[in-house]
């Protein structure tokens, strides 16, 4: 069964609180964020503009998440968008998509993009920001170590993760 779904609107769109009341009424409940695509835009400050204000307030009425989908350079913008909506509670899909470098197993030893990006989320920020980082659930496949991806088998959450999602959640 589906618990929740994640959305899709065009947040720039002029009538874009409308089209999130109308998704929502029409999710029966099971609308549960808004995921704009970040990563893929080109201007790493979008999020943060002003016309993008009532969209977001309509979010944060209806209780919707914030799904940031995004790469570090877009995650400042980001942290801007949340300052200006208090009640808006957000995820960061993907931990914001840092950048992987250097050998398997390797400790870092620079600060990460992510970590750069980052910086001035925590507690001295207005108001204290709480990051929760969840990644990929327990699945048949990762408790038996076989790979599986985009495309190929897809055998669902394992009882341990869905316990652990609603938890989490």
């Amino acid at each position: 069964s589906v618990a929740g779904v994640v959305g899709w609107v065009d947040l720039a769109a002029r009538d874009a609180p409308a089209r999130i009341d109308a998704l929502v009424a029409r999710a029966g409940g099971r609308l549960v964020g808004l995921r704009p695509m970040l990563q893929d835009l080109e201007d790493p400050d979008w999020v943060a503009h002003p016309r993008l204000d009532p969209a977001f307030e309509a979010m944060a009425a209806h209780g919707l998440v914030f799904d940031i989908l995004a790469r570090p350079q877009h995650l400042s913008a980001a942290r801007i968008r949340l300052l200006r909506h208090p009640r808006l509670r957000a995820v960061l899909g993907h931990c914001g998509k840092p950048g992987v470098t250097g050998a398997a197993g390797a400790v870092a030893k620079e600060p990460s993009d992510l970590q750069k990006a980052l910086q001035g989320w925590g507690a001295q920020a207005e108001p204290p920001t709480q990051l929760i980082f969840l990644r990929h659930g327990e699945t048949p496949h990762t408790v038996e170590k076989r790979f599986s991806g985009s495309g190929g088998d897809n055998p669902g959450l394992s009882d341990t993760r869905r316990a652990q999602a609603h938890a989490a959640a």
